[in-house]
């Protein structure tokens, strides 16, 4: 296996990147308790606050109520995601050539700007939109030009323009006051989510240098871990649609779906288990890391969700009723353990075809070798 560099240009990235997912773990937490409490529509304009940028709305209006409080904390939260991911950009960019660093400070310039004018005029207008629009294509342009480790490259600018969608996405919600847009933005936020794990694994020199080895069990794995991770997400938004709507159906599909998303990562559990112990020579601790952190994730994620439905259904009466503390924390540690679940099955996607090498059978091998000598 090639050595780790431990360079900080190096390691910067990955850094960045493993700071942007646990930060967007925490958004991810106050978006489920301001989807739990309810308070969706506690500050009504957007991207101001009651009239006031963002940045200057008084910290004492903030906390005298409860609703405004943790709706403004998870703006203020997503826009520090948003800026720590247009820093994930740049230091990304940094180990590139001269062109590319250039064509990444104006793609940067032109967001900076687009910021400055709508903290300036409460607002976003038609000349700020062919900007953002600009911008946008700006960073795809450069996720294009790159020629080495564009996969990486790629993931990063894909990452922040994702970024930007939720926050547009979220604020028109506002505007619109939308229980659909409320439910498709809790739904993408677990999609942003899951392309930052992707980001920390694709950023990793451990994962540039890691050399594949053979494996008997190898034959499928991959398909397995996105198959797994495709279920838990289709769960996810059957919880999302459930907590968004309070309805039967959609608690009768979220209970009946969870058995085939637990069944999906239990399988895919069982294999990384014979994949692990089949060569303890090979170097596999990440899919035996993975491993194990599904399974505590799988018996946590189904204690939380049974906890919360029993707070709902026990001590709020029912979805309509009064939200209990015991709902607010079990709910949104609930969306939190599902994201990190969901992140896990794509994290052991990425190291399973990075790591393993399907076997191939020595008599078929020498068939084939024969069949080309024929041929020759």
């Amino acid at each position: 296996m090639a050595a780790v560099s431990t360079c900080p240009l190096t390691q910067g990235p990955r850094r960045v990147a493993l700071a942007l997912a646990w930060l967007t773990g925490a958004l991810l937490v106050l978006g489920g308790l301001v989807t739990t409490y309810r308070v969706g529509m506690a500050v009504t304009d957007w991207p101001t606050t009651f009239g006031y940028s963002m940045f200057a709305y008084p910290l004492d209006q903030m906390v005298a109520d409860f609703g405004v409080t943790v709706e403004h904390s998870h703006r203020m939260l997503a826009s520090t995601v948003g800026l720590l991911s247009l820093v994930l950009v740049l230091v990304t960019a940094a180990r590139t050539a001269p062109a590319v660093v250039a064509l990444t400070g104006l793609a940067v310039t032109a967001e900076v700007w687009l910021v400055a004018e709508v903290l300036r005029t409460g607002g976003i207008g038609g000349a700020l939109q062919v900007g953002l629009l600009g911008a946008v294509a700006g960073l795809l342009l450069l996720s294009l030009v790159w020629s080495d480790r564009r996969g990486p490259r790629a993931i990063v600018n894909g990452i922040h323009l994702a970024v930007i969608g939720q926050g547009l996405l979220g604020g028109t919600r506002v505007l619109e006051n939308s229980q659909h847009l409320a439910f498709l933005h809790g739904s993408v936020a677990q999609l942003v989510f899951l392309l930052m794990v992707i980001g920390v694994v694709l950023t990793s020199p451990r994962f540039e240098g890691a050399a594949p080895s053979e494996s008997a069990d190898a034959k499928g794995l991959v398909g397995a871990a996105w198959q797994a991770t495709g279920l838990v997400y289709v769960q996810i938004v059957l919880g999302a649609w459930l907590r968004h709507t309070g309805q039967p159906a959609p608690l009768m599909f979220h209970l009946v779906f969870a058995f085939a998303a637990v069944g999906a990562v239990l399988l895919l559990t069982r294999r990384l288990k014979a994949v692990v112990e089949e060569d303890p020579r090979a170097d596999r601790q990440p899919l035996r890391r993975l491993r194990r952190v599904m399974l505590v994730l799988l018996v946590v994620q189904v204690g939380l969700g049974l906890a919360s439905l029993a707070a709902i259904q026990l001590l709020s009466g029912g979805f309509a009723g009064r939200v209990t503390a015991l709902e607010g924390v079990t709910a949104s540690a609930h969306v939190l353990a599902g994201a990190l679940l969901l992140g896990a099955c794509a994290a052991t996607a990425l190291w399973s075809a990075r790591l393993l090498r399907a076997r191939r059978d020595p008599a078929a091998a020498s068939q084939a070798t024969a069949l080309e000598g024929g041929m020759l």
